[in-house]
């Protein structure tokens, strides 16, 4: 188990330029950052990734920011809106993971009534991979 920070204390919304804060969370002892994307125009995930790494903080998570419009209870509009925003910052988070070779026959998480499967790691979420090896 890691200890980690919710970057929502510090920053709101997280922007790739938010990672300045990177230093004093490993300073104060944690080990992870969860990082809420309350849209996925506002971050660099190969910066992000790159600052984490340098400052020795595994993003453990991300988590989805439901706000007004983004109802999985509401309308069916907010629902395709939270839905489309949803998978939105499921690709931003993923990308092919070393174990996610020509060997595989399919990925390990795919949507359902889409055209096209969720990517199989998340590669700003490093436990993905260890997940699906």
């Amino acid at each position: 188990m890691r200890i980690g920070i919710n970057t929502f204390l510090f920053t709101s919304p997280f922007t790739t330029e938010s990672v300045k804060h990177f230093p004093t969370f490993k300073k104060w002892g944690f080990e992870t950052v969860e990082i809420p994307i309350e849209s996925p125009e506002h971050i660099d995930p190969a910066k992000v990734k790159a600052a984490a790494d340098k400052h020795g903080l595994a993003i453990g998570s991300v988590c989805a920011c439901m706000g007004p419009g983004r109802d999985f209870r509401g309308t069916a509009e907010e629902q395709k809106t939270a839905m489309d925003y949803c998978k939105a910052v499921i690709d931003q988070a993923a990308e092919p993971c070393p174990k996610d070779d020509a060997t595989r026959t399919a990925p390990p998480v795919a949507w359902t009534n889409l055209d096209r499967p969720a990517r199989a790691c998340a590669g700003l979420c490093e436990p993905a991979c260890a997940a699906v090896a």
